[in-house]
């Protein structure tokens, strides 16, 4: 009598693992730029937002792979010494 009421429920609990397991997580690039951007390659508005060159490639390349794009403003001095580091 109950066995019929076995296989819904538990197909029931089980659906959240599935949903989940199928949910993909996206990863973050995050795009280093000093402060001003460095036109053409990179330009930052007075608002904060993020244009140029550089940024449309990444951009592109971000959305065909699926990842979230971030700029993050660092000083130059720590973009010279990047630049150096290789």
């Amino acid at each position: 009598m109950l066995r019929w009421l076995v296989f819904p429920v538990v197909g029931l609990l089980c659906l959240p693992l599935f949903l989940h397991a199928n949910e993909r997580t996206r990863e973050t690039l995050i795009f280093n730029i000093s402060p001003g951007g460095y036109p053409p390659y990179t330009i930052l508005d007075e608002d904060g937002a993020v244009s140029g060159i550089m940024w449309d490639i990444l951009s592109g390349f971000a959305e065909h792979e699926n990842l979230e794009l971030e700029a993050r403003e660092i000083p130059p001095r720590r973009v010279d010494a990047f630049l150096r580091e290789g």
